[in-house]
């Protein structure tokens, strides 16, 4: 399927689906939809995988036609708006305390010193104890020098 085409790709089918039922023989589809959040997929309801082929067949912008069963459960997750980002980075004000989730600094703390408004976050981390540097001076490095102690 072409990127960026899903809405053309459900008009497309909506307007087969009305041209067929005009003929006398309607499309077995029941829906189609697509979702801003998910990019590339179009989602059309049916009660067989064969109806959907048929519903497709023959539409320039569906490359190869491939048709995947998706679960009711998973559908529904579609059209969940994922703003958990946004809505935690509205929350982060100056001198809140957070923990690093990911990278380097993971499990660390910080301070926030301050929030800009195109989603960058000014931290103070608090680095944690070099253990390496309590052990013996001369002893040899080993592979475990880069581990980060919890």
């Amino acid at each position: 399927m072409k990127r960026g085409f899903e809405r053309q790709i459900c008009m497309s089918l909506i307007n087969k689906s009305i041209a067929f039922a005009q003929r006398g023989s309607p499309l077995a589809i029941l829906s189609v939809t697509c979702s801003e959040n998910v990019e590339g997929f179009v989602y059309v309801e049916a009660f067989k995988e064969i109806h959907v082929r048929d519903a497709i067949k023959g539409l320039s912008a569906v490359l190869g036609g491939k048709v995947q069963l998706v679960e009711l459960g998973e559908m529904t997750g579609i059209y969940y708006n994922n703003n958990q980002a946004d809505k935690q980075l509205n929350q982060l004000k100056p001198n809140h305390w957070v923990r690093i989730k990911s990278g380097f600094y993971h499990d660390d703390l910080g301070l926030v010193q301050g929030v800009c408004e195109n989603g960058k976050v000014w931290l103070k981390l608090i680095p944690r104890l070099d253990m390496t540097s309590q052990k013996d001076p001369k002893s040899k490095p080993s592979r475990f020098m880069s581990y980060r102690p919890p």
